[in-house]
């Protein structure tokens, strides 16, 4: 009897074992067609596969997360911080929980989204996002030098991250470390040569400390990119006019004009060079006039010569 009984056991045992990985296995599937659904931006389907994946365990962290993040992209906000929520609860030490946890908090502008950020990357030192995202969220608090240490966080990770070398430039601007924030600008303009916004405002910090050269320059670099900001090519004409480039500076003046009609700064920085412009267009008409009216001394050569020779021949005679 001991035996049979052991045996019915040992049955149930296997076959609860099968059940066990059959229903992972199961689970697995939805997840992997799901998350394939998310990369292609099919998130209804998506959020269909991570439900089958709940309905087989509703406890399953990963379905959780997923779907999470599934209902974030689908703009229901208020169901994604439910969901995560509950993951965080049944697993309140798992880094890539808190770090979504956070995110999502993040992007609906939830105050508790530093914290659970925090905690994942004290978990888990290696969540770029989440150290960038609390160098924003301290940013917006002006905690700007805990700013750039998060930022710090995120350049060990990945060196080349040039959103967080950018943004530490804005840190340091803000804490008028205007040297540190050129190097970063620099730094994000040699990873990626297109960046205006790191053009620009390295042009701003130069044309405030009258380095002229490299203001024009920056902002050279910066219309080539984006030619429909009139502050851009105010300085650069401001620029371009203090190195005498008179004819350059009243074309980048004019498009800043054109750009802000209403700007009386600009209208004002331009006004000398229309000036000039007309004064000198007056003068050419008046050259023109006078050239018009006024016999030219080719036409007197010859008669002069003439009149001359018809004198020498009288005084020989």
């Amino acid at each position: 009897m001991g035996g049979e009984l052991l045996f019915i056991v040992l049955i149930l045992f296997i076959t609860i074992i099968n059940l066990s990985v059959v229903k992972a296995e199961i689970i697995d599937s939805y997840l992997d067609e799901g998350r394939t659904a998310f990369i292609n931006d099919d998130y209804q389907n998506a959020l269909i596969l991570f439900d089958k994946a709940l309905n087989v365990n509703s406890s399953n962290i990963s379905a959780m997360n997923n779907k999470a993040l599934t209902l974030l992209r689908l703009n229901r906000t208020d169901e994604a911080i439910t969901v995560i929520s509950r993951a965080a609860n049944i697993s309140p030490n798992d880094p890539g929980i808190l770090a979504n946890y956070g995110l999502i908090l993040f992007l609906t502008g939830n105050s508790d989204a530093y914290n659970y950020l925090k905690r994942a990357t004290e978990i888990n030192p290696d969540l770029e996002d989440s150290w960038f995202h609390q160098g924003e969220i301290l940013y917006k608090q002006k905690e700007y030098q805990k700013a750039i240490d998060a930022y710090k966080q995120v350049l060990k990770i990945q060196p080349k991250n040039i959103k967080a070398l950018y943004n530490m430039g804005l840190c340091y601007e803000s804490l008028e470390e205007y040297g540190e924030a050129v190097r970063m600008y620099d730094e994000t303009v040699q990873i990626e040569p297109d960046f205006e916004a790191a053009w620009f405002n390295r042009g701003i910090i130069y044309d405030g400390f009258d380095n002229t050269t490299e203001s024009i320059n920056s902002m050279g670099k910066y219309i080539m990119l984006n030619q429909s900001n009139p502050i851009a090519w105010f300085i650069h004409g401001k620029g371009l006019a203090r190195m005498g480039y008179n004819e350059e500076a009243k074309f980048s003046l004019q498009k800043a004009v054109d750009l802000d009609p209403k700007n009386s700064l600009y209208r004002e920085y331009l006004k000398p060079f229309n000036e000039y412009q007309n004064q000198k267009d007056q003068n050419n008409e008046s050259i023109s006039a006078m050239n018009k009216t006024t016999t030219p001394i080719y036409f007197w050569i010859p008669i002069l010569s003439l009149v001359l020779l018809i004198f020498f021949i009288r005084k020989k005679d």
